[in-house]
């Protein structure tokens, strides 16, 4: 019983670990950046290509190490073509709170055109939260436009994160057997 609750355990984690894998390769076909903020730490962004606009997400402030913790992003939408009111939406999971705006229009774009938004929040967790910005036009019922992620922590913290939960369940089947509960 305890083998088969081992291998079980190992199974999903092997499973999870290919997934997210290849999910990051998937993501790796789409637009996906590293940018520096003016802390010098890496954040990650990544979003699906658009044919209507150029979306990037900037930290203007440390990436998040602590829970009560404010930061600010600075986003850049650039219009790949003229657009009529272009809307936009910052899609913030539980445990972020903002105080700005949160959902707005940016108004006609024209071919080229440039505009500015800010987002300053404030992080419950020190955990890593992943945040959404939408810069869509509505065409009927369905929004056309643009959606990009913006991780609260860095990247290579995740990374380790999943390395580490890997490698304690590894040496734990390879070591026979005591039974160790991973947490996140």
């Amino acid at each position: 019983m305890v083998n088969s609750m081992k291998w079980a355990i190992l199974s999903a984690l092997i499973v999870g670990t290919v997934a997210f894998a290849i999910a990051k390769d998937q993501v790796a076909g789409h637009k996906s950046h590293v940018l520096r903020g003016p802390a010098s730490k890496a954040a990650h962004v990544q979003g699906k290509a658009s044919g209507l606009f150029d979306v990037e997400i900037i930290p203007a402030s440390a990436p998040v190490s602590q829970a009560g913790q404010t930061f600010a992003l600075d986003a850049s939408i650039t219009a790949k073509h003229d657009v009529e009111d272009v809307q936009f939406a910052w899609n913030l999971p539980e445990g972020i709170s903002a105080s700005s705006a949160i959902k707005g229009s940016l108004g006609p774009m024209k071919a080229g055109e440039v505009k500015h938004l800010s987002l300053t929040a404030v992080s419950g967790t020190a955990e890593n939260r992943r945040i959404h910005l939408h810069v869509y036009k509505q065409h009927g019922r369905e929004a056309m436009g643009m959606m990009s992620q913006y991780n609260t922590v860095d990247e290579e913290k995740i990374e380790q994160k999943i390395r580490t939960k890997a490698e304690i369940l590894q040496s734990n089947s390879a070591s026979g057997g005591q039974r160790l509960k991973v947490v996140q």
